[in-house]
């Protein structure tokens, strides 16, 4: 967010903004409840389908941000409690994320560990671009389909491991990140070796559950 910030009112005041720089891209299709959630995992490009119902509490408590007034709510989703503020004066069922479902538009949404924090920093209109254009790695038939569980099984192994043991992976077939193995032959170790178990403690996922 802050990256996102400077980036836009290019005042940097030779502050490190390297540590503000997030290689966490990925790119949600939505038609109603349903979505399509497609990212790049080395040189594969995953997407599993999903169907969301977002259970808010709506609360009263009120504040202003980036100028306009907004409500509280709270959800759960992907193992984490969130607190999200919405605006009426913006009517836009939409949101950072995969978060939608209030009556405006969210401008601010925080899990409550405070490990991701999303806040809008401005609003504009731009011509509509078709998606394809903009992202895709792979051809359509190239994509590896796989559910919403399995693709974050992936993704945490995939951000446990070493730069080094990332770019050995790259030169591997299609596929073949579904076959990552962390577990030790006699199963006693829920990673291969200690370095990786030392990361995964620290791969703090946006998702930490495997299910809705």
């Amino acid at each position: 967010k802050k990256l996102d910030s400077i980036s836009l009112i290019r005042e940097i005041d030779n502050e490190d903004i390297s540590r503000y720089y997030s290689k966490e891209h990925y790119v949600i299709e939505y038609e109603k409840n349903r979505l399509i959630f497609y990212d790049v995992i080395g040189d594969n490009e995953y997407q599993y389908k999903e169907e969301l119902f977002f259970k808010w509490n709506l609360l009263p408590e009120s504040k202003t941000i980036q100028g306009y007034k907004c409500k509280k709510a709270k959800v759960t989703y992907g193992g984490r409690e969130w607190v999200a503020w919405y605006t009426l004066d913006l009517p836009l069922n939409a949101g950072p994320y995969k978060f939608k479902g209030l009556p405006g538009l969210i401008v601010k949404i925080t899990d409550v560990t405070n490990s991701y924090d999303f806040e809008m920093y401005s609003i504009k209109k731009h011509q509509y671009l078709p998606l394809k254009k903009l992202y895709h790695l792979k051809n359509k038939n190239e994509r590896i389909i796989v559910d919403r569980a399995k693709y974050n099984e992936i993704r945490f192994k995939y951000n446990s491991l070493s730069f080094q043991e990332k770019m050995n992976l790259l030169n591997k077939t299609q596929g073949v990140l579904n076959e990552i193995v962390f577990t030790s032959n006699d199963g006693s170790n829920p990673f291969e070796n200690q370095r990786n178990v030392n990361r995964s403690k620290t791969n703090n996922f946006i998702e930490i559950d495997h299910k809705m």
